[in-house]
C-alpha cells in the first residue's frame, strides 16, 4: 500500500479532513502515486469511499494524476461518482461541488476519449 493511499484511507477512517498540501506532497515524492491500486482502488476511490471529509481540491488532484479513475470501477463494483454516492447516504453528507466536479470531469474525459 502507498503512503498517499494510506494517508487517504487513515482520514477517511478517522473522519478528519484530508489534507490538500499533504496529497500534493506525496503525489510529487511519488509520481505514480495516483496510478497505483490498492484492492482495486485507485487513490480517488480511497478518498470518496466513506468519506464526508472529501474535498473538491483533493479530488481534483487526483483526477490529475490518474484521470483513467473517472471511469474505473473499485472494489465496491463502481465508479468513484457512484462510490462518493453511496457513501454520503452512509455518512449523510455529500458536497456538491465534489459531484459536480466528477461529472465534469467525467464528461470531458469520455469526449476526449471519443476524439
Amino acid at each position: 500500500m502507498s503512503c498517499l493511499h494510506l494517508y487517504l484511507i487513515s482520514c477517511a477512517q478517522h473522519g478528519i479532513d484530508t489534507d490538500a498540501d499533504v496529497v500534493a506532497i506525496l503525489l510529487d515524492r511519488n509520481k505514480t502515486a495516483g496510478l497505483e491500486k490498492f484492492n482495486k482502488n485507485f487513490p480517488l476511490h480511497s478518498h470518496l469511499e466513506r468519506n464526508s471529509h472529501a474535498s473538491v481540491e483533493v479530488v481534483e488532484m487526483l483526477v490529475d494524476a490518474c484521470p483513467d479513475s473517472l471511469r474505473m470501477h473499485g472494489d465496491a463494483g463502481a465508479c468513484p461518482l457512484v462510490t462518493y454516492l453511496c457513501a454520503g447516504s452512509i455518512n449523510q453528507l455529500v458536497d456538491s461541488l465534489v459531484v459536480e466536479f466528477l461529472l465534469q470531469r467525467r464528461s470531458h474525459h469520455w469526449l476526449k476519449r471519443m476524439a
